[in-house]
């Protein structure tokens, strides 16, 4: 969203043609500053589905934060900037687990894991 600074100066802006020039609608003016400011947010539900893909599935919410950083809205990057910090942190975690489960397996089921079928697990369903 555009920030409350840039809408106030954009306000003040148009308050200053009103002064200079009265045919001009200040009015009409002032609320398509807002709307257009409002227009810029990005909605939650995107945001959100932003979130939960960067944590459930880290190497898209890389996507995620490129595409929000260069979408070239002000919150955008900071959307971007917390897809990047979900998608590190869970990538992370991902990594550690996996790390932490592979060492701690001994030989004879790193073995057995190597010798494991598609075929056997199919044929306990049938």
């Amino acid at each position: 969203m555009e920030s409350e600074q840039s809408v106030s100066a954009k306000i003040a802006q148009y308050k200053e043609l009103g002064d200079k020039n009265k045919n001009i609608n200040v009015a009409a003016l002032m609320i398509n500053a807002l709307e257009q400011s409002r227009r810029e947010e990005i909605a939650q539900k995107k945001r959100s589905r932003a979130y939960i893909v960067s944590v459930t599935l880290p190497p898209l919410g890389l996507f995620f934060a490129a595409w929000y950083w260069f979408s070239g809205r002000e919150e955008g990057r900071r959307v971007a900037k917390i897809c990047l910090i979900l998608t590190a942190i869970s990538g992370a975690l991902a990594w550690g687990l996996t790390a932490l489960i592979s060492s701690s397996m001994t030989a004879d089921q790193t073995a057995q894991l190597q010798t494991f079928r598609p075929e056997d697990v199919t044929s306990l369903f049938k």
